[in-house]
């Protein structure tokens, strides 16, 4: 799936942060609705999905995610051809055959969704057929595979929401916290993405290591169904917190069943809440639903009970300043170096949104070659599981190249006949595949096509005096093949003569200026003047491809000038750069 449907997508030469719309579909089944009746099902699930919504708002995701629910489907009765058994395997296997059947394969079909989440009251049990402790089960990076988009759902109360939102994260490519990653929660409040859903009274958030598997998944092109808006007005309820729907008693029901009730002599409700069941005082050490009633005019908020009412305002995000650039990844033969500024100033809180935009940026570094018979990079990396044991034993890695996934650390014994993927991304900088001509390397995980490339920018000018024309207004700007093109700063502009003999001095002003040309033209002191040639009528010209000079960073231009009647233009630039140091991306 990875090699024939990502390699054909455009990949981003920055990490962007944008919105993201995860169009889903909600099925409840027989038991769902038998338990909570047909008339309050809906609301309770509409519910559920605003609690799900509000955890993927939170700003330790780290990305600007909607979780969007687009079409709502409540089974009275079994559904031919979907089998919901206690085995968590072979139902979440039927439930991802039957969504992918009543899922219209046009992505502008208002009903169409990109996940599909089945909530059950069936007790499920992974890998076995009886009930256990399984509440969920999901395919690991299955969003935008049709086939894999899916996940079930065990109905525990309120606390559901919880699951979905770990089920989702599995399906964005999240792992487990402490599960090959340095997240787990010892001696910590546990995070959404802990082994086990482990209740807390403050309120649940994403690890760092959650935040930086759905950042690779997304950066990587594999969230690509999320990015168009939802076609319909959505399926949600008002906003309204789930303790003001639910109160402590129903609360309980949801948890432990209909004979359930809350236990009056219990303090600190917002903290704990705890329930009677058959005469006992029982519960699951998870806090009461935001707006429950905690007192006279107070509710739960948070984990503390406040003054009803006074919920605190969203606040959006705004991105802070851009981090010092990094150590260069190799000291020869083309690193990279990162910079990033986080979404902190100010961090978005209570619902407001996460920043869009850029948030992590690449530049080449130390890209003199290599001295000759060192270890190449990959080799390199290899090595260092030398020191690991394997099943026992210790071994001398060499690597082992992937087509399908080049960015991949693959690695052999020198002398065995089997190989092992060590990382999952091999370092920035890595050769994407050796022996070859091709300057591509690996970049987060990703083969990026460097080299030879082309940006082009449209831009407005303005007449403002007769022998000249200068930039007005930037317009809009266009990326071919895998590029991201940064347009120019304002403080940068254009100036060119289009009067007189048909070969003209041209050159790039910016804020610090060198001293006039012979024709008048203000240039900076450290670009070249270059000539450019003309063509065509009066009212619209070609120029000419050349080269300028600036360090050691070549630009190849084609220019294309069309003049209006009232003395307006527009300017399309295109450039095609080579690799040097300076180069961004």
């Amino acid at each position: 799936w990875e090699q024939s449907h990502v390699a054909v997508r455009k990949v981003s030469r920055r990490s962007v942060s944008k919105e993201r719309w995860v169009e889903t579909l909600v099925v409840a089944d027989s038991k769902m609705v038998e338990y909570h009746g047909s008339d309050h099902v809906e609301s309770y699930i509409l519910t559920i999905m605003n609690m799900v919504t509000g955890l993927f708002h939170d700003p330790s995701i780290g990305n600007a995610i909607h979780i969007v629910l687009v079409r709502l489907i409540l089974f009275e009765e079994e559904e031919q051809g979907l089998k919901i058994v206690h085995h968590a395997d072979k139902t979440l296997a039927s439930f991802c055959k039957w969504q992918k059947s009543v899922n219209p394969k046009s992505d502008i079909n208002p009903t169409h969704h990109d996940v599909a989440v089945l909530l059950t009251r069936k007790d499920i049990c992974a890998g076995m057929n009886r009930p256990c402790e399984t509440l969920g089960l999901s395919h690991l990076s299955g969003m935008c595979q049709p086939h894999r988009s899916c996940n079930i759902n065990e109905d525990s109360g309120l606390p559901l929401a919880f699951t979905i939102a770990h089920e989702l994260g599995h399906s964005f490519g999240i792992q487990h916290d402490g599960k090959e990653n340095d997240c787990e929660p010892i001696g910590k409040r546990p995070y959404i993405m802990s082994r086990q859903l482990q209740y807390d009274p403050t309120p649940l958030t994403w690890s760092q290591c959650s935040k930086e598997y759905i950042t690779r998944f997304l950066d990587r092109g594999w969230g690509f169904c999320l990015d168009d808006i939802p076609q319909k007005k959505v399926l949600k309820s008002p906003i309204i917190a789930p303790g003001v729907i639910y109160d402590v008693h129903h609360q309980c029901q949801l948890q432990y069943g209909s004979n359930a009730t809350f236990c009056e002599d219990v303090d600190n409700l917002c903290q704990t809440l705890w329930c009677s069941v058959k005469g006992s005082c029982r519960s699951k050490l998870d806090a009461a639903a935001d707006g429950t009633r905690c007192g006279e005019n107070k509710w739960c908020f948070s984990g503390e009970c406040i003054t009803v009412g006074k919920t605190p305002e969203a606040i959006h995000g705004g991105w802070g300043v851009w981090s010092s650039w990094s150590h260069c990844t190799r000291t020869c033969g083309a690193g990279v170096q990162s910079a990033e500024r986080p979404c902190d100033n100010p961090e978005p809180q209570f619902g407001g949104d996460y920043c869009t935009g850029e948030r992590k940026r690449y530049r080449m570094c130390n890209i003199s070659p290599c001295r000759k018979g060192l270890p190449t990079f990959r080799q390199m990396q290899c090595s260092e599981f030398d020191t690991v044991p394997y099943q026992n034993e210790f071994y001398h890695w060499v690597p082992v190249y992937n087509t399908a996934n080049p960015c991949e650390l693959h690695c052999r014994p020198i002398d065995g006949h089997f190989s092992e993927k060590m990382l999952d991304a091999v370092t920035d900088g890595t050769p994407c595949f050796e022996g070859r001509h091709s300057r591509d390397i690996c970049i987060n995980g990703m083969c990026k096509v460097l080299g030879m490339f082309a940006c082009f920018f449209l831009y407005n000018f303005k007449k403002l005096q007769e022998n000249g024309m200068y930039l007005q207004l930037q317009f809009i700007s266009l990326n071919w093949g895998f590029v991201s093109c940064t347009p120019l700063k304002p403080d940068r502009f254009f100036a060119f003569n289009i009067f007189g003999s048909k070969s003209r001095t041209w050159c790039l002003v910016e804020t610090t200026l060198a001293p006039c040309t012979e024709l008048g033209i203000v240039c900076p002191k450290s670009w070249n003047h270059t000539k450019m040639q003309l063509e065509g009528t009066s009212r619209s010209y070609l120029f000419h491809p050349f080269t300028e000079s600036c360090s050691s960073f070549d630009i190849f231009h084609i220019f294309f000038l069309k003049t209006s009647s009232d003395g307006n233009s527009t300017f399309l630039i295109g450039h095609w750069h080579t690799l040097s140091e300076d180069f961004l991306f």
